[in-house]
Protein backbone atom coordinates (compact mmCIF):
# COMPACT_ATOMS: atom_id res chain seq x y z
CA UNK A 1 0.00 0.00 0.00
CA UNK A 2 3.09 2.68 0.73
CA UNK A 3 4.79 1.50 -2.10
CA UNK A 4 1.54 2.29 -4.70
CA UNK A 5 1.09 6.04 -2.36
CA UNK A 6 4.68 6.48 -2.81
CA UNK A 7 4.55 5.58 -7.14
CA UNK A 8 1.65 7.84 -7.17
CA UNK A 9 2.84 10.73 -5.60
CA UNK A 10 5.64 10.55 -8.03
CA UNK A 11 3.96 10.12 -10.89
CA UNK A 12 1.60 13.02 -10.36
CA UNK A 13 4.22 15.33 -9.94
CA UNK A 14 5.35 14.92 -13.34
CA UNK A 15 1.76 13.97 -15.31
CA UNK A 16 -0.28 16.37 -13.44
CA UNK A 17 1.61 19.62 -14.26
CA UNK A 18 1.09 18.81 -17.72
CA UNK A 19 -2.11 17.07 -17.96
CA UNK A 20 -3.71 19.33 -15.39
CA UNK A 21 -5.73 17.91 -12.27
CA UNK A 22 -8.99 17.02 -14.09
CA UNK A 23 -7.45 14.79 -17.02
CA UNK A 24 -4.46 13.39 -14.13
CA UNK A 25 -8.34 12.26 -12.20
CA UNK A 26 -9.84 11.38 -15.04
CA UNK A 27 -7.05 9.16 -16.66
CA UNK A 28 -6.99 7.44 -13.09
CA UNK A 29 -10.31 6.45 -13.04
CA UNK A 30 -10.42 5.06 -16.30
CA UNK A 31 -7.06 3.29 -15.45
CA UNK A 32 -8.17 1.49 -12.59
CA UNK A 33 -11.98 0.62 -13.21
CA UNK A 34 -10.64 -1.25 -16.63
CA UNK A 35 -8.02 -2.83 -14.86
CA UNK A 36 -10.63 -4.42 -12.49
CA UNK A 37 -13.07 -5.17 -15.38
CA UNK A 38 -10.18 -6.59 -17.50
CA UNK A 39 -8.68 -8.48 -14.60
CA UNK A 40 -12.69 -10.31 -14.09
CA UNK A 41 -12.83 -11.41 -17.13
CA UNK A 42 -9.26 -12.73 -17.22
CA UNK A 43 -10.47 -14.58 -14.36
CA UNK A 44 -13.79 -15.73 -15.96
CA UNK A 45 -11.87 -16.99 -19.15
CA UNK A 46 -9.01 -18.86 -16.73
CA UNK A 47 -12.21 -20.68 -15.19
CA UNK A 48 -13.88 -21.36 -18.45
CA UNK A 49 -11.10 -22.88 -20.08
CA UNK A 50 -10.00 -25.08 -16.65
CA UNK A 51 -9.76 -28.96 -17.11
CA UNK A 52 -10.09 -29.18 -13.01
CA UNK A 53 -13.59 -27.85 -11.54
CA UNK A 54 -12.30 -27.42 -8.15
CA UNK A 55 -9.70 -25.46 -8.92
CA UNK A 56 -11.46 -22.91 -11.73
CA UNK A 57 -14.21 -22.31 -8.65
CA UNK A 58 -11.27 -21.06 -6.71
CA UNK A 59 -9.76 -19.25 -9.54
CA UNK A 60 -13.05 -17.53 -10.14
CA UNK A 61 -13.93 -16.68 -6.65
CA UNK A 62 -10.33 -14.97 -6.16
CA UNK A 63 -9.97 -11.88 -4.10
CA UNK A 64 -7.88 -8.95 -5.80
CA UNK A 65 -7.28 -5.60 -5.74
CA UNK A 66 -4.43 -2.77 -5.40
CA UNK A 67 -3.16 0.12 -7.49
CA UNK A 68 -0.63 -2.16 -9.95
CA UNK A 69 -2.89 -1.79 -12.91
CA UNK A 70 -2.49 2.24 -12.52
CA UNK A 71 1.41 2.06 -11.62
CA UNK A 72 1.69 -0.09 -15.08
CA UNK A 73 -0.42 2.81 -16.46
CA UNK A 74 1.78 5.69 -15.11
CA UNK A 75 4.52 3.71 -16.95
CA UNK A 76 2.82 3.69 -20.18
CA UNK A 77 2.29 7.66 -19.35
CA UNK A 78 6.18 7.99 -19.17
CA UNK A 79 6.75 6.19 -22.45
CA UNK A 80 3.91 8.66 -24.15
CA UNK A 81 5.26 11.66 -22.62
CA UNK A 82 9.32 10.64 -22.40
CA UNK A 83 9.93 8.19 -25.29
CA UNK A 84 13.90 8.99 -25.21
CA UNK A 85 14.37 9.17 -21.63
CA UNK A 86 15.80 6.71 -19.35
CA UNK A 87 14.06 4.95 -15.81
CA UNK A 88 15.72 4.84 -12.65
CA UNK A 89 14.58 4.48 -9.21
CA UNK A 90 15.03 6.84 -6.97
CA UNK A 91 18.44 7.20 -5.50
CA UNK A 92 19.60 4.29 -7.80
CA UNK A 93 21.29 6.32 -11.37
CA UNK A 94 23.26 3.30 -12.00
CA UNK A 95 20.72 0.90 -13.28
CA UNK A 96 18.59 2.58 -15.64
CA UNK A 97 16.31 1.22 -18.56
CA UNK A 98 14.41 2.67 -21.31
CA UNK A 99 11.22 4.69 -21.32
CA UNK A 100 9.76 2.24 -23.84
CA UNK A 101 10.52 -0.91 -21.78
CA UNK A 102 8.94 -0.17 -18.87
CA UNK A 103 5.66 -1.35 -18.57
CA UNK A 104 7.14 -4.74 -20.05
CA UNK A 105 9.83 -4.87 -17.28
CA UNK A 106 7.20 -3.87 -14.55
CA UNK A 107 4.57 -6.66 -15.58
CA UNK A 108 7.24 -9.23 -16.80
CA UNK A 109 8.53 -9.20 -12.85
CA UNK A 110 5.87 -9.57 -11.63
CA UNK A 111 4.82 -12.28 -13.07
CA UNK A 112 8.18 -14.02 -12.52
CA UNK A 113 7.87 -13.07 -8.81
CA UNK A 114 4.55 -14.67 -8.61
CA UNK A 115 5.66 -17.93 -10.02
CA UNK A 116 8.60 -18.26 -7.64
CA UNK A 117 7.62 -16.96 -4.91
CA UNK A 118 4.33 -16.72 -2.50
CA UNK A 119 4.97 -13.27 -1.60
CA UNK A 120 3.28 -11.66 -4.77
CA UNK A 121 -0.10 -12.54 -5.77
CA UNK A 122 -0.10 -13.85 -9.47
CA UNK A 123 -3.40 -11.70 -9.47
CA UNK A 124 -1.14 -8.45 -9.70
CA UNK A 125 0.60 -9.10 -12.52
CA UNK A 126 -3.13 -10.12 -13.72
CA UNK A 127 -3.96 -6.33 -13.06
CA UNK A 128 -0.53 -4.72 -14.58
CA UNK A 129 -1.11 -6.63 -17.23
CA UNK A 130 -4.23 -4.89 -17.72
CA UNK A 131 -3.69 -1.83 -16.64
CA UNK A 132 -0.99 -0.85 -19.14
CA UNK A 133 -2.94 -2.58 -21.99
CA UNK A 134 -6.16 -0.41 -21.00
CA UNK A 135 -4.06 2.74 -19.92
CA UNK A 136 -2.40 2.60 -23.84
CA UNK A 137 -5.95 1.91 -25.72
CA UNK A 138 -7.57 5.30 -23.88
CA UNK A 139 -4.41 7.55 -24.40
CA UNK A 140 -3.69 6.19 -27.98
CA UNK A 141 -7.55 6.27 -29.17
CA UNK A 142 -9.67 8.23 -26.92
CA UNK A 143 -8.10 11.03 -24.98
CA UNK A 144 -8.96 14.79 -25.56
CA UNK A 145 -6.16 16.81 -25.84
CA UNK A 146 -4.89 19.88 -27.74
CA UNK A 147 -8.01 19.59 -29.69
CA UNK A 148 -7.66 16.33 -30.96
CA UNK A 149 -8.22 12.89 -29.77
CA UNK A 150 -5.88 10.12 -29.04
CA UNK A 151 -2.27 9.88 -29.95
CA UNK A 152 -1.32 8.70 -33.24
CA UNK A 153 2.31 9.15 -33.20
CA UNK A 154 4.59 6.35 -34.31
CA UNK A 155 6.90 6.41 -31.46
CA UNK A 156 3.33 5.39 -29.22
CA UNK A 157 2.91 2.48 -31.33
CA UNK A 158 2.06 -1.48 -29.45
CA UNK A 159 4.88 -2.36 -31.00
CA UNK A 160 7.75 -0.13 -29.95
CA UNK A 161 6.85 -0.95 -26.15
CA UNK A 162 8.55 -4.67 -26.99
CA UNK A 163 12.73 -5.31 -27.74
CA UNK A 164 13.33 -5.17 -31.56
CA UNK A 165 13.79 -8.83 -31.56
CA UNK A 166 10.00 -9.81 -31.03
CA UNK A 167 8.96 -6.78 -32.65
CA UNK A 168 7.80 -8.73 -36.26
CA UNK A 169 5.73 -11.08 -34.31
CA UNK A 170 3.78 -8.49 -31.81
CA UNK A 171 3.38 -6.37 -35.45
CA UNK A 172 1.49 -9.11 -36.64
CA UNK A 173 -0.66 -10.26 -33.30
CA UNK A 174 -1.53 -6.78 -32.62
CA UNK A 175 -2.55 -6.58 -36.59
CA UNK A 176 -5.00 -8.90 -36.39
CA UNK A 177 -6.35 -7.39 -33.20
CA UNK A 178 -6.44 -3.81 -34.58
CA UNK A 179 -8.52 -5.13 -37.48
CA UNK A 180 -11.34 -7.28 -35.55
CA UNK A 181 -11.40 -3.47 -33.09
CA UNK A 182 -11.53 -1.47 -36.42
CA UNK A 183 -14.73 -4.15 -37.81
CA UNK A 184 -16.58 -4.33 -34.16
CA UNK A 185 -16.17 0.10 -34.56
CA UNK A 186 -14.06 -0.01 -31.01
CA UNK A 187 -11.48 1.91 -32.82
CA UNK A 188 -11.67 4.02 -35.66
CA UNK A 189 -9.24 3.98 -39.13
CA UNK A 190 -8.11 7.35 -38.93
CA UNK A 191 -6.35 9.06 -42.00
CA UNK A 192 -2.88 10.47 -40.87
CA UNK A 193 -2.36 14.25 -42.73
CA UNK A 194 0.16 16.08 -43.67
CA UNK A 195 1.42 19.36 -44.65
CA UNK A 196 2.83 18.82 -48.50
CA UNK A 197 3.79 22.60 -48.26
CA UNK A 198 6.28 21.83 -45.65
CA UNK A 199 9.72 20.27 -46.53
CA UNK A 200 9.68 16.57 -45.86
CA UNK A 201 10.98 13.29 -46.12
CA UNK A 202 7.45 11.37 -46.20
CA UNK A 203 6.62 9.18 -49.12
CA UNK A 204 2.07 9.09 -49.06
CA UNK A 205 1.55 5.30 -50.98
CA UNK A 206 -1.82 5.49 -52.37
CA UNK A 207 -4.06 2.74 -51.95
CA UNK A 208 -3.83 -0.05 -55.08
CA UNK A 209 -0.61 1.87 -56.51
CA UNK A 210 2.67 -0.47 -56.24
CA UNK A 211 6.10 0.95 -56.40
CA UNK A 212 6.79 0.45 -59.95
CA UNK A 213 3.61 1.57 -60.79
CA UNK A 214 4.00 4.65 -59.38
CA UNK A 215 7.66 5.39 -60.85
CA UNK A 216 6.17 4.29 -64.52
CA UNK A 217 3.76 6.86 -63.67
CA UNK A 218 6.33 9.79 -62.55
CA UNK A 219 8.48 8.66 -65.64
CA UNK A 220 4.92 9.45 -68.14
CA UNK A 221 4.65 12.61 -66.10
CA UNK A 222 8.09 13.82 -66.39
CA UNK A 223 8.85 12.78 -70.46
CA UNK A 224 5.17 14.76 -70.97
CA UNK A 225 6.46 17.50 -69.40
CA UNK A 226 9.93 17.53 -70.95
CA UNK A 227 8.27 17.50 -74.36
CA UNK A 228 5.83 20.29 -73.63
CA UNK A 229 8.44 22.15 -72.77
CA UNK A 230 10.65 21.87 -75.57
CA UNK A 231 7.37 22.60 -77.69
CA UNK A 232 7.03 25.91 -76.35
CA UNK A 233 10.49 26.96 -76.20
CA UNK A 234 10.49 26.54 -79.98
CA UNK A 235 7.22 28.26 -80.54
CA UNK A 236 8.67 31.34 -78.94
CA UNK A 237 12.01 31.20 -80.11
CA UNK A 238 12.34 34.04 -82.76
CA UNK A 239 13.05 33.49 -86.64
CA UNK A 240 16.49 34.43 -87.82
CA UNK A 241 16.08 38.35 -88.86
CA UNK A 242 14.72 38.36 -92.94
CA UNK A 243 17.09 39.79 -95.59
CA UNK A 244 14.76 41.63 -98.36
CA UNK A 245 16.85 42.01 -101.67
CA UNK A 246 14.36 45.18 -102.76
CA UNK A 247 15.72 46.90 -99.99
CA UNK A 248 19.36 46.37 -101.50
CA UNK A 249 19.99 49.41 -104.12
CA UNK A 250 22.62 49.90 -106.73
CA UNK A 251 24.33 53.54 -106.01
CA UNK A 252 27.49 55.61 -107.35
CA UNK A 253 30.43 53.93 -106.60
CA UNK A 254 28.94 50.62 -105.65
CA UNK A 255 26.46 48.63 -103.79
CA UNK A 256 25.53 50.16 -100.27
CA UNK A 257 22.25 48.25 -98.17
CA UNK A 258 20.03 50.28 -95.81
CA UNK A 259 20.84 50.82 -92.40
CA UNK A 260 19.51 48.09 -90.00
CA UNK A 261 16.83 50.74 -88.48
CA UNK A 262 15.63 51.32 -92.08
CA UNK A 263 17.03 55.27 -91.76
CA UNK A 264 18.52 57.01 -94.92
CA UNK A 265 21.62 57.04 -95.61
CA UNK A 266 24.73 59.88 -95.88
CA UNK A 267 24.53 59.40 -99.71
CA UNK A 268 20.60 59.31 -99.74
CA UNK A 269 20.04 55.54 -100.31
CA UNK A 270 17.65 53.67 -98.42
Amino acid sequence: MFLNLAAVAYAGQIIEPLWGAVEHGKFVAVTASSTGLGAALTYIFIYAFSTEKASGISVLFHNFGGFWGVLAGYLVTLKQLYPQRKLSLPGVKAISVDCRLGPLLFCGSLAVLAAVTTAVDGSMSIMAINGAMWSWVYLRFYQAKDGSIGDPSESFTFVDFFPALVQPVVSLVAGRVWSLAVTVHLCSNKPHVFDLSAPSAIKIALPGVTPSDADRRRNIALRDLNARTGTNAGENSSPPPYQNDENVHSGSGGVQGGNADGSVGDDGNV
